[in-house]
């Protein structure tokens, strides 16, 4: 009886201290394990989503500047000169800021619209020297600034086009920078833009 007894005793013993303090250690060290990989994780995804963004911004700005070339042409103006907006130069010197203007779908929804002035008033993009923050959905971001340039093209990349004018064509940098963490980061990207109708009609 008294065997039994101690047998069952020894069975109903607990922990150490020590063997308490090492399940501790070893339970936090894999909380703090799993926690790091978790923020690493969030971190690695809003960088990818600020890259996504920044990427589109960009492109955003090539076909911005598309659209004002087509612009100045369907109203009869110069492809970068024209009266829509104020001139553009192709410069290594002089860089834009372009966005949405926000009067213009007014002007869509079949407003009188009187000579240059308004068009202007009106036109679907504001330009700007120098580099400029983006606007996404109506609202100035904090996060991204834009520049855009219009760039002469090399006489390599003028040659591959057969053209013994070179002034007809204009290289359209693009670029978005923004702040991560400590870091700036920037994405480019570029377009060759050409005066394919050749000038006003």
């Amino acid at each position: 009886m008294n065997k039994l007894l101690k047998k069952m005793r020894q069975c109903e013993s607990g922990f150490t201290l020590v063997e308490v303090m090492i399940g501790m250690m070893i339970l936090t060290i894999a909380i703090v394990a799993t926690t790091q990989v978790l923020i690493g994780q969030i971190r690695f995804n809003q960088q990818n989503v600020d890259s996504l963004s920044a990427y589109y911004l960009a492109q955003e700005g090539v076909e911005m500047m598309r659209n004002v070339r087509d612009t100045n042409w369907l109203h009869n103006f110069d492809w970068l000169e024209g009266g829509v907006y104020l001139p553009l130069e192709v410069s290594d010197s002089l860089s834009y800021g372009i966005n949405p203007n926000p009067a213009y779908f007014p002007a869509t929804l079949g407003e009188q619209v009187d000579g240059v002035d308004d068009l202007k008033k009106y036109a679907p993009f504001q330009i700007s020297l120098g580099e400029q923050k983006v606007w996404i959905g109506g609202e100035e971001s904090e996060k991204f600034t834009r520049e855009i340039q219009l760039l002469p093209i090399t006489d390599e990349q003028c040659a591959g086009f057969e053209m013994t004018d070179c002034s007809e064509f204009a290289l359209v940098r693009s670029t978005v920078r923004w702040q991560e963490a400590q870091k700036q980061r920037e994405i480019s990207l570029e377009e060759i833009l050409t005066n394919w109708k050749d000038g006003a009609i």
